[in-house]
């Protein structure tokens, strides 16, 4: 049954945000030939200047409207299926309410990384086709060779960092999910509900954080003059070497629980609410 739900799901995502996947890397390929005339040909420079310019702001427009309709659709889809009117037909399903939260996470935990996805690969087919790439290459490889070799001497955290950024994202889509369950269990102003009990949360987390983790920024950034396994060298202007800790493995198994924590309390919440407090009136 999950697999069904799981279908559906991708179906409704894809209709939309395919379209819109094909639009930005079709925009990204045209912009960087049009790019490409005006870097190396003046006469296609003068001719296109307008062209160029229009398909700049068209990139630009259609990433903030893919960022935008991706978080969206990952509230509407929600919002619909399980509060709006899809909501008497599909809580009549033979499914637990688990499980179609379950769908719905992992539905939306998809989509929001393969829109992030379609946005680096488009910036890349820009850069190519553009021949940026040619202008960049250096610099690109160089710092590409630097946070590789970074990341490779720190596997363990590299690996920790990737894990916390990807519960972070599931604590973030459980979170949008528990404000519209809390909302769909009033008779009126639901959304409203949803908003208010959001932002609560929001606070919540964040003067639990500041309790409990008051030093973060220590994690994130901390200088010192001794090497140790898990820093790396910053060149200074010849007065001395500055060491800066960016990856802690400690600091991330911490986010790791934390965002376990909170989407297990997320989801526990949402579900009870959804089968025990759901009003569809």
């Amino acid at each position: 049954m999950l697999g069904k739900l799981l279908k559906y799901e991708f179906k409704s995502f894809s209709r939309l945000l395919g379209v819109i996947y094909i639009a930005v890397l079709a925009v990204a390929v045209v912009t960087g030939l049009l790019l490409r005339g005006s870097l190396w040909s003046e006469s296609v420079a003068s001719g296109n200047g307008t062209a160029l310019v229009i398909f700049i702001i068209a990139y630009v427009v259609i990433i903030v409207a893919l960022i935008l309709i991706t978080i969206l659709m990952n509230i509407q889809r929600f919002y619909n299926s399980m509060l709006g009117g899809e909501g008497y037909l599909i809580h009549t399903l033979p499914v637990p309410t688990w499980m179609h939260i379950f769908a719905k996470t992992i539905s939306a935990f998809v989509f929001t990384i393969l829109s992030g996805a379609i946005l680096v690969v488009s910036a890349l087919l820009l850069f190519a086709c553009s021949s940026l790439n040619e202008i960049l290459a250096y610099g690109l490889s160089r710092a590409i060779a630097e946070f590789g070799n970074l990341f490779w001497e720190n596997g363990a955290s590299a690996i920790l960092c990737a894990i916390a950024i990807l519960l972070g994202l599931v604590r973030i889509i459980l979170m949008f999910y528990t404000s519209m369950a809390i909302g769909g269990s009033a008779k009126k102003n639901k959304i409203f509900l949803s908003i208010v009990t959001f932002i609560v949360i929001v606070i919540i987390i964040n003067v639990i954080g500041n309790l409990t983790d008051r030093r973060i920024m220590d994690h994130l950034l901390v200088y010192s003059y001794e090497v140790t396994d898990s820093e790396f060298l910053v060149e200074t202007d010849g007065t001395g070497s500055v060491y800066s800790t960016l990856i802690d493995s400690g600091y991330y198994v911490q986010q790791i629980i934390i965002s376990a924590i909170y989407s297990v309390i997320f989801f526990a919440l949402s579900t009870f609410f959804l089968k025990r407090k759901l009003n569809l009136e």
